[in-house]
């Protein structure tokens, strides 16, 4: 900023606020100038200036998950292993000894983390698309893929 005030933006609802280096916390919303552009008789949004369109999104937390997995292209019969490296709500990250094409639809069969399911030892049968494959040299392969849909395969006592 060219005063030197540090300042940091919501992404929720694009307000901003000043920030303290000294305690590392977040001060009073910022008052800025309202956009000459605002008719008089409109209200202005929460926070006092126009709601900032955001587009990022937190990335899902990922679980270190060391567990066998099994997987296919749909509607393919030979299921293949391999092994699982991470996973989240949104998607896994697993080696391989096939090399898959992105966009690639899959199925998967594993473990899912007692972190994600609320329950131990319950396997899922998740359906997903690949969306990197890298490192194939004829030995093993990494494969990133997003999960479309999952559901449990069984729920254990």
């Amino acid at each position: 900023m060219d005063s030197g005030e540090y300042y940091q933006v919501c992404l929720m609802c694009g307000t901003e606020y000043g920030y303290d280096w000294n305690t590392m916390r977040r001060t009073a919303p910022r008052q800025t100038p309202e956009p000459s552009s605002r008719r008089k008789n409109e209200a202005a949004p929460r926070g006092g200036r126009p709601r900032a369109h955001c587009t990022w999104q937190p990335r899902a937390r990922r679980l270190r998950h060391h567990v066998p997995v099994r997987y296919r292209l749909q509607g393919s019969t030979p299921w293949l292993e391999g092994t699982m490296e991470n996973v989240s709500r949104s998607g896994v990250l697993f080696s391989c000894h096939t090399a898959l094409d992105r966009g690639a639809v899959i199925e998967m069969v594993f473990e899912m983390p007692e972190e994600i399911a609320a329950q131990r030892g319950c396997k899922a049968l998740c359906r997903g698309m690949v969306t990197r494959s890298v490192g194939f040299d004829g030995d093993a392969a990494t494969i990133a893929a997003s999960i479309s849909d999952c559901r449990l395969l069984n729920t254990p006592n």
